[in-house]
């Protein structure tokens, strides 16, 4: 493990304030297990930095005033604050077992591991700052619409007609503008100016009809995801088959404002996501299954062994 820190300092330029994506993982569904894996991996590496086993795999059986001799539980508490627990404890320990210091914390959105680092202020006056999954910034389009879609069933809007339906808002038109968000942030990475200026040209792309077309801010091009403008290089003539009343507009305009917020925006300019973290999880349960308990021995074995065969896959 220390041997992917120095690594991950040396590629930084020999900087040792480096960023990590941090996950915990469980080993059984919901928030019950009694077993759990919280791990970080160098945003700029693939490889494991730290992994902490935890375990209050006997807590079930403990009920007498001493616990037994061989007693492996080194956890108390819900099992939703495992992670907390040894978040802290990797951070901590960075410093001294590490040599170095995770500035960067990638995480979930409503990261509890993060605030607990927050308020430990685990490196003094250094705050850590917070990044957000590419992938997870991404969804949030399409959550928010699809919230909007289930709040508003039978509800009238301003032109008395519902949202759903034929030619207005449905869950396919939903995916659709998810995907052209999804495009606007990554084609626009450099830049969080130009991603707005993607994301709002998908806005009032949707209005746009053969007798009022609005395609100004949409890219230019025959490669362009804007159907007129492609037909305007090829000189053709383009009928508009995918737009959405006002009505429907004004009750999402406020999604798109929220979602191109600048400090949200920012936090995605790494283009960094959580996916090798989630596919070392699996690593990990493809060795030791949800369907059948075991000890924290157990589990370091399995553990250890998904990190074998991680890393070697990533060479």
């Amino acid at each position: 493990m220390n041997v992917a820190v120095h690594e991950a300092v040396i590629a930084n330029d020999n900087n040792s304030n480096i960023a990590v994506a941090v996950d915990g993982t469980w080993h059984k569904r919901g928030y019950s297990s009694l077993n759990g894996v919280v791990c970080a991996t160098c945003l700029l590496r693939t490889e494991r930095l730290s992994t902490l086993k935890l375990s209050q795999s006997i807590v079930l059986y403990v009920r007498e005033k001493k616990p037994c001799e061989n007693c492996a539980k080194n956890y108390e508490g819900f099992s939703r604050g495992m992670e907390c627990r040894r978040v802290l404890s990797i951070f901590q320990g960075s410093e001294t077992s590490r040599k170095a210091f995770y500035t960067q914390y990638l995480g979930d959105g409503d990261s509890k591991g993060f605030l607990t680092l927050k308020e430990a202020k685990v490196y003094g006056d250094t705050e850590v700052e917070k990044l957000e999954c590419v992938v997870h910034v991404q969804k949030r389009m399409g959550t928010r619409l699809r919230n909007i879609l289930k709040m508003s069933k039978g509800i009238k809007l301003s032109d008395g007609k519902n949202i759903s339906g034929r030619g207005r808002l449905t869950l396919k038109e939903v995916d659709s503008i998810q995907h052209y968000y999804v495009l606007a942030i990554r084609k626009n990475l450099s830049s969080v100016e130009d991603m707005k200026r993607a994301t709002w040209a998908i806005y009032f792309h949707k209005p746009s009809t053969e007798d009022n077309p609005q395609h100004a801010l949409c890219p230019l091009g025959e490669d362009s995801w804007c159907g007129y403008n492609r037909r305007i290089v090829k000189g053709e003539f383009y009928i508009d088959k995918h737009s959405l009343p006002e009505s429907i507009l004004l009750k999402v305009k406020k999604v798109f404002r929220d979602l191109i917020e600048k400090e949200l925006l920012k936090k995605g300019l790494h283009e960094r996501t959580q996916n090798p973290n989630e596919s070392f999880n699996k690593c990990i349960w493809e060795r030791i299954p949800k369907t059948v308990f075991v000890g924290i021995e157990t589990l370091k074995f399995g553990v250890m062994d998904a990190v074998i065969c991680f890393l070697t896959m990533d060479m």
